[in-house]
């Protein structure tokens, strides 16, 4: 069932995308006929004539004329040698008249109108006999003129209008309506309908594609709106002549600009269409392509040879016909092939459109060109222009609006995903953070019981095995606990100072030990000068530096048998780094390979290296010692670097 119904889907699509263009042309051809040659009372519409070619600047006589038929639209007369041609019609006034009389019929390219051998009307200046007037027209132009009753008594009259001599175009006359004023008028009402709609849609074609051409201008990489807006601005240029009452050019330029504009038109129409139903078929674009530009080269031709559109003896005429032909029916056949191809009714109306055009243009080109003489036509061409243009608006305004609610869609969706990354990124960031903070606490716990176990342990170990031993009495127990104590406040303080402040630090070092170390014999000078904060003694730092200080006091005492200490901070001479020097007057370093050095300088190295500091152990000049005498001593050189911009 559902294949049955997708078949019957198919079917009605095939059947209006191919029957409705070709429906429309028939009703746009009987409206036509309908409304445009129903006379009123008293009007009368001149369709035959005695035709004679003669370049006579006055109404000649009609030996030799021969008898021709006037369309209803336009003549085209190709029967008889090119030139200036006289054509007499005959009409009966029905008496005396209380009104005037109105003239009007359609020509090409300039006429002289005689009433009864009396010049009554002219479309130019008069020309000198014989002169010929090749410029380019596109259709016909219309002509009218009043009758004074005076001039029509009673009786037969004769019209006699000299047709100029035909340019590349051929020349025209359409049937010639007179009578009444009011009862002319409303038999031409049709025909200014047709004008309007030709310049309507000329500037309306011209304003879409200038349109168009300023949007590709700002999205060069929408190529759609380029292809639709030049072929929309050189449907105007094609309908141009509708609204221009002199050509803007000298011909050949003229003609060859307007011929130029009609292939391209049907070749972009074709180009457009494969455009929008994303069809990238190379070969054909190419073939298009080249079919053009082929096109151009022999239409210019053809403009500088002044060859005829109507002159089908010559080939000229069945390439550009031919030419044309080809290129609307490839673009009719792809869009009705692929709307029935996907079942898309979106693809309807265009491909109704582009059907009409091509079937206008057919019945046009054959009835006004081919065979001229069948049924009288009115170029009604205009109307398949019109319905491409009006196609191609709304389908690039779909195409708009669909790609501004594709952006938004799109700008929705990143948004979305944005939410989502961030959400997840916090997630894991929240996360990251948890199992740093875990880290660093369990880090942090055993570096404090690491110090707990080297500093205070081992202090509280040390007291426990000697008050066992019995080497401690009550005021030694009680100065050894304080020690422990001490050492503790120590730790508390080191832990304490995480500004990376060096002199706090150092301060509080002298408050804990400074008792101690005196007690021992061992006198301490501060130098110490306020200096930048240091980032390394942030956190743990400051406890690593603490240790370190510890052991250069310790070392002082217990192997440099030092009487003498002296703490100095100070900036390097580049100023990027802070200096602390603890500098004793011992009895020096141990000679090298001594084996004396033991691990505390190895522990120290440790610390300074977490610190991401530097440690050195210099022997001071001489002078320089703590005690100014001439022993060596040894200096602790601990190099602590600043931030990029602290020492600047």
């Amino acid at each position: 069932m559902p294949e049955a119904a997708a078949g019957r889907r198919r079917l009605a699509l095939a059947a209006a995308v191919l029957l409705l263009p070709l429906l429309l042309t028939t009703l746009i051809h009987l409206l036509n006929q309908h409304f445009s040659g129903r006379p009123g009372p008293g009007v009368q519409v001149l369709e035959s004539a005695d035709y004679l070619l003669s370049g006579a600047s006055l109404p000649p006589a009609r030996a030799g004329a021969r008898r021709v038929h006037l369309h209803a639209e336009q003549l085209r007369d190709r029967s008889f040698k090119p030139g200036p041609a006289w054509y007499m019609l005959d009409f009966r006034a029905p008496g005396q008249l209380d009104s005037q009389y109105l003239l009007s019929f359609s020509y090409r390219p300039t006429v002289h109108v005689y009433l009864d051998g009396r010049l009554l009307v002219q479309s130019v200046p008069t020309q000198v006999p014989g002169e010929a007037a090749h410029r380019f027209q596109f259709g016909s132009r219309p002509l009218r003129a009043s009758i004074p009753p005076a001039l029509l008594g009673d009786g037969l009259h004769q019209l006699q209008i000299r047709v100029g001599q035909p340019g590349p175009e051929g020349a025209y006359l359409s049937a010639v309506t007179l009578g009444p004023t009011a009862g002319v008028q409303d038999l031409w009402q049709a025909r200014e309908l047709w004008r309007t709609v030709r310049s309507s849609t000329a500037l309306g074609a011209t304003a879409l594609g200038l349109f168009l051409l300023l949007v590709w201008l700002a999205l060069r990489q929408e190529w759609l709106y380029g292809l639709a807006g030049l072929m929309c601005l050189l449907m105007g240029v094609l309908l141009s002549p509708h609204l221009l009452s002199d050509p803007p050019f000298p011909d050949p330029w003229w003609r060859l600009l307007l011929d130029v504009a009609d292939i391209l038109v049907k070749g972009l129409l074709l180009l457009l269409v494969l455009r929008l139903l994303r069809r990238s078929q190379q070969r054909l674009v190419m073939a298009i392509v080249t079919l053009m530009a082929v096109g151009i080269v022999i239409d210019g031709v053809a403009a500088f040879e002044a060859w005829s559109w109507t002159d089908f003896r010559h080939p000229w005429p069945w390439w550009a016909l031919g030419s044309r032909f080809l290129l609307l029916v490839i673009a009719a056949g792809v869009l009705a092939a692929e709307a029935i191809r996907r079942v898309d009714w979106g693809l309807l109306w265009p491909g109704v459109a582009v059907g009409l055009a091509l079937w206008l243009w057919v019945y046009v080109s054959a009835f006004a060109l081919v065979w001229s003489d069948v049924i009288p036509v009115v170029d009604v061409n205009v109307l398949g222009y019109a319905a491409i243009a009006v196609v191609t608006a709304v389908l690039v305004q779909r195409r708009f609006v669909a790609s501004l609610e594709a952006q938004r869609n799109a700008q929705h969706e990143l948004a979305r995903r944005l939410a989502e990354r961030t959400e997840q990124l916090e997630s894991n960031f929240a996360a990251l953070s948890e199992s740093e903070h875990l880290r660093s606490t369990a880090e942090e716990r055993q570096r404090l019981m690491q110090e707990m176990h080297d500093g205070l342990g081992s202090q509280l170990l040390l007291t426990k095995m000697r008050a066992e031993r019995g080497e401690l009495d009550r005021p030694g127990l009680v100065e050894a606990l304080d020690g422990c104590i001490e050492e503790m406040r120590l730790t508390v303080d080191a832990l304490s100072a995480g500004d990376g402040d060096l002199s706090q630090l150092l301060a509080d070092l002298r408050y804990r030990l400074g008792s101690r170390v005196a007690a021992a014999g061992l006198a301490i000078e501060w130098s110490v000068t306020d200096t930048p904060p240091l980032p390394a003694l942030r956190g743990p730092g400051g406890r690593e530096l603490t240790r370190i200080a510890q052991e250069a006091i310790n070392n002082a005492l217990r192997h440099a048998q030092a009487s003498r200490l002296v703490f100095r901070t100070a900036l390097s001479p580049a100023r990027d780094a802070v200096v602390l020097s603890i500098t004793d007057d011992g009895r020096g370093m141990p000679s090298p390979g001594s084996g004396s050095t033991g691990k505390g300088m190895a522990n120290m190295r440790a610390r300074a290296e977490r610190l991401g500091a530097g440690i050195e152990w210099l022997s001071p000049p001489d002078g320089e010692s703590a005690a100014g005498a001439a022993t060596r001593g040894t200096e602790v050189r601990v190099t602590l670097p600043l931030p990029p911009t602290a020492g600047a």
